[in-house]
């Protein structure tokens, strides 16, 4: 690979904030506990930005579709086992 540059970001997701929090937009996890009566759901939202370039020898059309198409594929195998992962722990 010639350039391989990647960013996760995790953002908290308010599940049941419109049901609970009707007067107010919780900007915290505290704030979500203490207007949810500590019956809310917090989920995680995680975004991923991915920028590569494949070598020169890699970079030729057909191969680098393939290269693409395998990185995709592989990333979203990887965000399936983490939530696979995640749920095991949890014991869903």
């Amino acid at each position: 690979m010639e350039t391989f540059e990647g960013r996760y970001t995790v953002e908290p997701v308010y599940v049941d904030a419109e049901r609970l929090c009707k007067h107010m937009k919780p900007k915290s996890p505290e704030e979500y506990r203490r207007c949810s009566g500590g019956k809310g759901l917090i989920a995680s939202k995680v975004k991923v930005d991915q920028t590569f370039r494949p070598a020169s020898p890699w970079d030729l059309p057909l191969l680098s579709s393939y290269m693409r198409r395998f990185t995709i594929e592989t990333t979203k195998k990887v965000a399936e086992d983490l939530q696979i992962r995640a749920a095991d722990i949890r014991g869903i």
